[in-house]
């Protein structure tokens, strides 16, 4: 099965924050609901944290079109707590076509180009749900008299976006 292509990736740890994963994820939920971003659906997803067999993490799940933002929060140790957002394109019959030397190539001209549209509209929502998701850690750290994330601490990690199609 095809990888999913990686867009993005943010985390970060926060010390002295106590608060539940849930009630995080019911906040995060509610607030982009209350955005009406077109066609973007919100739900929860489970990943497994090893094997087969390991325990099971709860991530909150946001979509639009072929793109998934997924985003954890968890408690960490003792007196920690953690967040992670990662946005990818889904995979699908059509990632798994493009995985294929010289279809990739034809299927990323022909079928689904690169083009400004899809740039824009890529990071506009990312950018929305990373504001959304930087505006409740915000409200959570403010609550609870932390110190808030400095501008480097809410910067995601873009990956290779412009990058050439693989032949």
């Amino acid at each position: 099965m095809a990888q999913p292509e990686l867009i993005s990736h943010w985390n970060q740890l926060i010390d002295g924050l106590d608060h539940s994963s849930d009630a995080f994820y019911k906040a995060l939920e509610a607030k982009i609901e209350e955005r009406r971003m077109p066609n973007v659906t919100v739900d929860r997803t489970e990943f497994a944290e090893g094997g087969l067999f390991s325990a099971r993490r709860t991530y909150l799940r946001v979509r639009r079109y072929e793109l998934t933002y997924h985003i954890c929060a968890a408690p960490f140790g003792k007196n920690y707590f953690f967040f992670s957002a990662w946005l990818h394109g889904n995979t699908g019959c059509l990632a798994i076509l493009a995985s294929i030397p010289g279809v990739g190539l034809l299927i990323r001209l022909l079928i689904r180009p690169l083009t400004f549209y899809y740039i824009d509209s890529t990071i506009m929502f990312q950018s929305a749900v990373h504001e959304l998701l930087m505006a409740e850690i915000d409200g959570l750290t403010k609550a609870q008299n932390l110190h808030p994330l400095s501008g480097e601490q809410r910067k995601p990690i873009l990956s290779e976006f412009y990058a050439k199609p693989k032949r």
